[in-house]
């Protein structure tokens, strides 16, 4: 938004009362959510979807192979739970 029209906008307050960026990473969700703080952390949670050994490490059953089936996801309500800013 230009000065013009009140901007730029850097920050806003959600609901939530916590003052947040207005681009923020697309790590944000994990960060919140999973307390996690590092990316090695996402890295190690989600190498057993893309790796066969990974999967069979992490006691995956890779014994049958799965064709990959396009599908339109219908959530249980519209946005689902948001756990909180420091529930860690």
């Amino acid at each position: 938004m230009t000065p013009q029209f009140g901007g730029p906008i850097k920050s806003i307050t959600g609901i939530q009362g916590v003052v947040e960026s207005i681009a923020p990473p697309n790590n944000n969700g994990y960060e919140r959510t999973l307390c996690w703080t590092s990316i090695d952390q996402a890295l190690a949670a989600l190498t057993p979807f893309v790796n066969f050994s990974a999967a069979k490490a992490a006691g995956f059953d890779t014994a049958q192979s799965f064709p990959f089936e396009p599908f339109t996801p219908t959530l249980p309500n519209p946005l689902g739970d948001f756990i909180s800013f420091s529930g860690c």
